[in-house]
């Protein structure tokens, strides 16, 4: 009945925790890059700082999806952008990128993007399907699959006519008109001629273009200054750029080198395969080798591995014989490859895995965690999980243990305190072990907005960080608070309070959900509806089941039919039905691409609706794309759709006009062409024949 979690069913997200540490002995390497990360812990995931502040992403749940929201820390761990956005990107030029999402049942996102300050405040508005961040004081954006770029007060500087652009590098940007490329400078104006079939951003004075399947180097002036004769080439990089005169992964061997500004061979055509400059060094494969080498050819790592990845906080993890180690930029292995599996380093430490045992390295090899425990985690707060023989505990990052190994749960640590479970009771404890709210609890959630839900004899209420209870403890279940509400249940009815324990919503239902965007569903005598926060009925309650609104629609259900409700009104919003409750199924659905590399798209259907035979009945919205035998886009306002095996058209209105001509097509300058019996007719939007052919 009850859609909140019990806490005494409450599974343990996170268990993790402790021990102590060996000490290898060699010299540090000054060299090695560490991504910086406020001390903060109760986070999905921490970014690297980037300008002093640093992306944070915490899951929430609002029927039926969850959420990861974005928001942003300072050094110190301070939130300052609260995490309200879907997406957001690192600080660039001082602002970022941010997006707010839409979801269309389970299947799709669509993502409106902008940008923000350091204050928070939106400088560019949430409009764009994609966008790329701040370079020379200029962002591409993106709307309507096409691009352009916008100024750091959000004004459309460069208007949105291309197909594609890069992001502004020496004082220009390679844009994409049809299927060409040339280069456009701040002010918009062509620099460089539309002509190239690929045209990559300018490095080191140089741009690497393609043209009829061949690479060359142009410079700002235009001028081919290595000629148009590579099958593949890279852009140049500490003076040097990989080349090869066949195509890219050629099936032949010895095709890849590395040439000078002038075009000459400095490092000849010897490698099977040859990766970009990189602080020094390049990664280079021959055979099923691979190798480290210098700007002079000369090999760096006198072992040949068969894998060495990307340089991250100065090592490279490597592979030889199936097993792991890391390299430095000298070629030192750091790490030795005598491990089965090994993550990837964060601030400094990497988990490793000998044997099914795992254990925790830092960046200058010393072992911080023997590998001896069956799990370890470790987050942005300075503390190490780990766990042993179904008990865990907790050691900080240089591997003095703050916990033995001793309880039977353990989560992450949230505003200094970690909820722990022993001897079938919950507790919190502080970061140096000790219990500072003692175990005596049934049941416990992590800290959330200031509190923390406790269960003792049956009943939940909530306590703050010193363990005084601030909502007494007289609820059959309890969950986390969203925006300072909370929706509890007690001898089966059910309502909403505030942080105070204040009741806002009168425990009057059968079940109730949280408020998103002002309205909360809630069930009584078996039916659902929707109230607004002064508990006033928005929706009536006469539906077997409804889903949360999304851009002011919901769906219904009633009697195995469905239909859409819509909200009206400009202050006082009142649910009415836009669709009629008659239809079999009816999703918010997408049917774009899938995408990648961080390119979202517009929907191209809003609406889709199957009769029980699983025929297709659509209601598209006028940007839609999507085509089917029996239903089409909207066209001058009006759709098809198909009920009962019949053929008929929606409007924008949602009404439904007759029409079982037979097949039918979009409208076109206010008639359509159908066909019946093998004849064909013209009508219009009035239904009215308009001309017979």
């Amino acid at each position: 009945m009850n859609s909140n979690l019990i806490l005494s069913k409450l599974p343990i997200v996170l268990a993790l925790a402790t021990v102590f540490c060996a000490v290898p002995t060699w010299a540090d390497d000054s060299s090695i890059e560490i991504c910086q990360k406020p001390p903060v812990a109760g986070y999905d995931s921490v970014d690297c700082l980037s300008e002093g502040l640093a992306v944070v992403i915490r899951s929430t749940f609002e029927r039926p999806y969850f959420y990861h929201k974005h928001g942003y820390i300072d050094t110190s761990g301070q939130i300052v952008v609260p995490l309200k956005y879907d997406k957001a990107r690192s600080f660039q030029e001082g602002l970022a990128a941010v997006a707010t999402s839409r979801p269309l049942a389970n299947v799709a996102t669509i993502y409106k993007w902008g940008f923000i300050n350091k204050n928070g405040e939106l400088i560019a508005p949430l409009q764009y399907e994609n966008v790329k961040s701040f370079s020379e004081g200029l962002a591409m954006v993106e709307k309507n699959s096409s691009s352009g770029f916008i100024n750091k007060t959000g004004e459309e500087v460069i208007s949105l006519q291309y197909s594609q652009a890069s992001s502004f590098s020496e004082g220009v940007a390679s844009v994409q008109k049809g299927d060409k490329w040339g280069f456009i400078n701040r002010a918009g104006e062509i620099v460089i001629p539309i002509q190239y079939d690929y045209a990559n951003s300018f490095s080191e004075e140089l741009a690497l273009v393609e043209k009829d399947g061949k690479y060359g180097f142009i410079n700002r002036q235009g001028d081919e200054v290595i000629p148009l004769q590579y099958g593949y080439a890279t852009s140049f990089n500490e003076g040097l750029a990989s080349v090869s005169m066949t195509e890219y992964y050629p099936s032949s061997e010895d095709n890849y080198g590395f040439i000078d500004k002038k075009g000459d061979f400095v490092i000849p055509e010897q490698y099977d395969h040859a990766y970009a400059f990189d602080n020094g060094v390049a990664r280079v494969i021959k055979g099923d080798k691979w190798s480290l080498i210098d700007p002079s050819g000369n090999r760096v790592t006198s072992t040949k591995y068969s894998a060495i990845e990307n340089f991250n906080e100065g090592l490279a993890r490597v592979e030889k014989d199936d097993r792991f180690g890391f390299i430095n930029r000298s070629g030192y292995e750091v790490i030795p490859t005598e491990y089965d599996y090994m993550e990837s380093f964060d601030q400094g430490l990497v988990i490793v895995t000998r044997e099914e045992k795992e254990g925790v390295i830092n960046n200058v090899g010393k072992v911080i965690v023997p590998v001896q425990f069956d799990h370890i985690s470790y987050t942005a707060d300075g503390i190490i999980h780990v766990s042993q023989a179904d008990k865990h505990g907790f050691i900080d990052r240089s591997g003095t243990v703050i916990s033995p190994l001793q309880y039977d749960e353990a989560s992450v640590f949230i505003d200094g305190l970690a909820r722990v479970k022993k001897d079938g009771k919950y507790g919190f404890i502080d970061r140096t072990g000790n219990a500072v709210i003692p175990l005596q609890y049934e049941a416990a959630l992590d800290f959330n907005e200031g509190l923390a839900a406790v269960t003792k004899n049956g009943k939940s209420g909530f306590i703050d960080n010193t363990g005084a209870i601030i909502i007494p403890l007289q609820y059959d279940d309890a969950w986390h608070f969203d925006k300072g509400l909370l929706a509890v249940d007690t001898e089966d009815m059910m309502g909403i309070i505030d942080k105070t324990g204040q009741v806002v919503i009168p425990l009057e239902y059968d079940n109730i959900d949280n408020f998103k965007e002002g309205l909360a569903s809630a069930q009584k005598e078996g039916l659902w509806g929707f109230i607004d926060t002064g508990n006033k009925t928005v929706v009536p309650f006469k539906y077997d089941k409804v889903e949360p609104f999304v851009s002011d629609m919901a769906l219904v259900t009633k009697s195995n039919k469905v239909g859409l409700v819509g909200l009206v009104g400009l202050v006082d919003k009142l649910g009415k039905e836009v669709v009629p409750v008659q239809f079999n199924d009816l999703k918010f659905l997408d049917l774009t691409y899938i995408n990648f590399l961080d390119i979202d798209t517009d929907v191209a259907i809003t609406l889709k609706l199957e009769d029980e035979q699983g025929n297709l009945i659509a209601l598209a919205d006028n940007k839609a794309k999507f085509s089917e035998d029996s239903v089409w886009s909207f066209t001058e306002d009006i759709t098809s759709v198909k009920q009962d095996a019949q053929l008929g058209y929606l409007d924008n209105n949602i009404a439904i006009i007759p029409q079982n001509q037979g097949a039918i097509k979009p409208f076109n300058k206010g008639i359509i062409l159908i066909k019946k019996d093998g004849n064909q007719f013209y009508i219009d939007t009035e239904r009215a024949l308009a001309e017979k052919k």
